[in-house]
């Protein structure tokens, strides 16, 4: 399997909480998030909003690999637990960039997916860059 950085493209979370902002490059095919200490992405809170596993990253696709985000909570406690992105309460949700996820109070990320090589393309506003990969 070839490796997703030969596309051009990095993901990243940048994730707020009650010790400042912290930002994460996504690599691996997923990421447990939560309260919990041995999770992946911590999210330090004192806030029972916050499930222990409040949500998963789940990379998928072809390269260039997208992610997907998936409420780990049931949807029973939605009224103790909520995940939103963009405002909107989401159980499952595909990332797009600059999508902003909150957990609970004072908890929330920004997720990027950065095309290193579209600095290039600056000279056309609204250009959507696309890489397709060579068949060999």
């Amino acid at each position: 399997m070839q490796d997703e950085n030969c596309y051009g493209t990095e993901h990243q979370l940048t994730v707020k909480d009650d010790k400042g902002c912290q930002t994460y490059p996504l690599t691996h095919p997923t990421y447990e998030i939560g309260r919990f200490a041995k999770l992946d992405i911590r999210l330090c809170t004192r806030s029972h909003q916050v499930a222990r596993h409040h949500a998963t990253l789940v990379r998928f696709g072809q390269p260039p690999f997208d992610y997907g985000l998936i409420a780990a909570f049931s949807p029973d406690d939605s009224g103790a637990h909520q995940l939103l992105v963009n405002g909107n309460p989401i159980q499952t949700h595909v990332l797009c960039s600059g999508d902003i996820i909150e957990f609970g109070a004072g908890v929330s990320a920004i997720y990027d997916r950065a095309w290193p090589v579209a600095s290039d393309f600056n000279s056309f506003p609204g250009c959507i860059l696309q890489i397709f990969p060579i068949e060999s």
